[in-house]
């Protein structure tokens, strides 16, 4: 997560309070349910202080709750509001879980509708086959942008130089078979251009195989995106190559087409209302 700091310039509109008391609740995640004040200040680089007025500002409001037994904090019912609300928006979930069940199921694996969140890929909406294969993801969960093959989809939309610049500011190259990876996301890149999907093969775990490629939602500044991953000893990468993407690609209009229609809806019922 970036630091938050002082000096960065912002416009007189911009209300750094409100920012930083935003920064504290993307703390949170499925991974970290609970957190200290410490932990929370080294995780925004906020001074100790300022977290502690922030967190008691959020407690007042409902936004975090205390756990007195563990002196940490959590989400409280505001912010699973905001979240219910965000992802029930117009249907979204009843109208995408369709497409995902259908891909999931026919191939014993789990379908996701993602977009980027900062330096992760936030899955939206997921639909998992009733497998033995089980994965600790839901809707919320985020994932690697640089070893899931639903972060290859979204680097695969991106221009080469745009492309290079968020790796380097990653720091792929610096990280454990940096190099190596760097050439696999490069073999990738040069898949879509032909294919038209990814595909990414035990980079992010090694019993793991997974295909994805970007959705053009119209007049959206989210790139959404389509994955489907599947356990590697039956979603093989012949397989793949051979059904699961070509099916993703002929999906990926429909729920293109589907989105952008959701989002108008969405505007046009915030638009009635304001």
């Amino acid at each position: 997560m970036p630091k938050t700091t002082d000096d960065e310039p912002k416009d007189r509109q911009f209300v750094t309070a409100l920012s930083r008391g935003l920064e504290i609740l993307r703390c949170f995640s499925l991974n970290r349910r609970e957190l200290t004040t410490v932990e929370i200040a080294q995780l925004t680089g906020l001074p100790q202080p300022s977290v502690w007025r922030l967190c008691y500002t959020l407690i007042e409001c409902g936004y975090l709750v205390s756990n007195p037994a563990s002196k940490k904090l959590s989400v409280g019912p505001a912010v699973l509001m905001l979240g219910y609300s965000a992802v029930s928006r117009a249907g979204f979930a009843d109208a995408v879980n369709p497409y995902l069940q259908r891909i999931a199921e026919r191939f014993g694996g789990a379908a996701s509708i993602a977009i980027r969140e900062r330096d992760a890929i936030l899955l939206l909406q997921r639909w998992q086959a009733d497998t033995m294969l089980t994965l600790n993801l839901s809707a919320g969960s985020t994932v690697s942008l640089s070893r899931s093959a639903i972060g290859w989809g979204y680097l695969a939309g991106l221009p080469s130089q745009e492309r290079r610049r968020l790796l380097a500011d990653l720091k792929v190259e610096a990280q454990e078979g940096g190099a190596e990876l760097l050439a696999d996301i490069e073999r990738a890149m040069a898949d879509y251009a032909r294919d038209g999907f990814v595909v990414n093969c035990g980079k992010s775990q090694k019993i793991i195989n997974g295909v994805a490629l970007p959705l053009s939602v119209r007049q959206s500044r989210d790139v959404y995106l389509l994955g489907c991953s599947g356990a590697a000893t039956d979603f093989t990468e012949a397989r793949i190559r051979a059904e699961a993407g070509p099916m993703l690609r002929e999906i990926a209009g429909e729920l293109s087409l589907l989105i952008g229609d959701l989002n108008a809806m969405a505007a046009q019922g915030t638009a009635r209302r304001s």
